[in-house]
């Protein structure tokens, strides 16, 4: 269990990196390996107006570059529709984004996001979030498209698509 002490600071430093960059970088790793690592945005609803992005299954080092990319591409005003391709932000390789289901938002993948949404800014209108994928290095193929790799599926919860019961 975190201890207030530690739990307040937390929450400073997402506040005062909000503040400061816009955003701040929430990484969640899951060290018996049950769930791939991921990360997500806090401070993108507030300071851009748009959903948070959120992505799984890669080193966090790469994840918080991806998301910063992405960050000031959105802020330029250079965000693609959702599943088109999403160039420049991941080296080699074009991204897609698609929605967060609402009911995937209700899940721990968002719970700093949430208490910054609903808590900080008040806001009672459901958090929204974008999910980024990654293609499979080898055949460039996403986790929906037939003939992906079974690690590429794994390392990437569907997010997309509604919360099955006991899941």
């Amino acid at each position: 269990m975190v201890s207030d002490d530690k739990r307040q600071a937390y929450e400073k430093t997402i506040l005062d990196n909000v503040e400061q960059h816009g955003w701040f970088c929430a990484s969640v790793f899951d060290p018996d390996k049950k769930l791939p690592n991921f990360s997500y945005t806090v401070g993108l609803s507030e300071t851009l107006g748009c959903p948070e992005l959120f992505i799984a299954g890669l080193p966090m080092k790469l994840t918080h570059s991806i998301l910063w990319t992405a960050f000031e591409h959105i802020k330029a005003g250079k965000l693609p529709e959702p599943d088109e391709p999403w160039k420049d932000i991941l080296d080699g390789y074009d991204m897609v984004y698609r929605p967060v289901h609402s009911s995937q938002i209700e899940t721990d993948y968002f719970n700093s996001a949430r208490w910054f949404w609903n808590t900080q800014k008040g806001n009672s209108a459901p958090l929204k979030a974008n999910q980024l994928f990654w293609p499979s290095g080898e055949t460039s193929l996403f986790p929906w498209d037939e003939g992906c790799e079974a690690d590429v599926i794994a390392d990437q919860p569907r997010l997309d698509l509604p919360r099955t019961e006991g899941a």
